[in-house]
């Protein structure tokens, strides 16, 4: 916070000599402390240099009003004082901080309260949290892959396209919902009849998580397709995260047209589309 910064006189040569005095064995320790004190109040372009401004320096400068006061050096303990109640005069937030500590210890506890309030009102905002850290996701998932995809197996072609339904989703509640939609359309266009035994789905989300999810046909149905049909349905998959993937396979039997039965089964894949809220 911006505030003037006074400086202090030079101390009277009698003050000074003070600290010139000799050191004995017992007394050392304390000379040494005495001086650095001395030092402190000393005006700029000495041996300290500039003063520090702020509660930083209130602080150091109480620190070594007790050492002054320990080592009865009662003229830099005064010069030490007056330098804290100039700062403190000078800036709000050190003024308040000192009224609530005289309030504190004098047990003036409903001053105390009132003050308390002031000096969080003084103090300096706290800085903005940082950024969130993006989700961790899975290695090689594409964020620029497209929510459609169309591949063909032994003849077999699957057309897949994803769509967010905000009108089931709930992202803010715990743990999120995102519900999202997918439409399939299986198409034989190969010579031979075939039908849709099961399902497999590898579903990940957008932190990486997967699962997977397996069953018997689709939508509650084992569709037939002869060669030239196609059959289209759709299905939802929700998420915790606004974005995922899918990615799988359906298995089919082809029937032999000689015998009419049914072959050995063999997997179709399903490529793999993203789900996406802001798709």
């Amino acid at each position: 916070m911006a505030s003037s910064v006074c400086r202090l006189p030079a101390a009277p040569a009698p003050q000074r000599a003070a600290f010139r005095g000799t050191a004995t064995p017992g007394n050392r320790p304390a000379v040494l402390q005495a001086r650095r004190v001395a030092a402190r109040v000393a005006p700029p372009g000495g041996a300290a240099g500039s003063i520090a401004s702020g509660a930083a320096e209130v602080a150091d400068l109480r620190r070594d009003l007790q050492v002054a006061i320990q080592t009865e050096d009662y003229a830099a303990a005064a010069q030490l004082r007056d330098r804290i109640a100039e700062l403190e005069q000078h800036d709000p937030l050190l003024a308040a901080q000192a009224e609530l500590e005289a309030a504190v210890r004098e047990e003036r506890f409903e001053d105390a309260a009132r003050l308390r309030d002031r000096v969080k009102q003084l103090q300096p905002p706290p800085p903005p949290p940082p950024p969130p850290s993006p989700p961790a996701e899975l290695p090689g998932f594409d964020p620029t892959a497209v929510t459609v995809s169309d591949k063909v197996t032994d003849g077999i072609r699957v057309t897949c396209r994803s769509f967010f339904v905000p009108s089931e989703s709930r992202p803010a509640a715990s743990p999120p919902l995102f519900l999202f939609g997918y439409q399939i359309t299986i198409k034989n266009e190969g010579p031979l009849t075939i039908k849709l035994m099961e399902r497999y789905w590898h579903i990940t989300n957008g932190q990486g998580l997967s699962q997977e999810v397996r069953g018997l046909g689709v939508v509650g149905q084992h569709p037939e397709l002869a060669p030239g049909e196609s059959f289209t349905y759709q299905s939802a998959c929700p998420l915790p995260t606004p974005r995922g993937s899918m990615q799988g396979n359906y298995e089919f039997y082809s029937k032999d047209a000689a015998t009419g039965r049914w072959n050995k089964s063999f997997l179709v894949e399903i490529g793999k589309f993203e789900l996406r809220a802001d798709a």
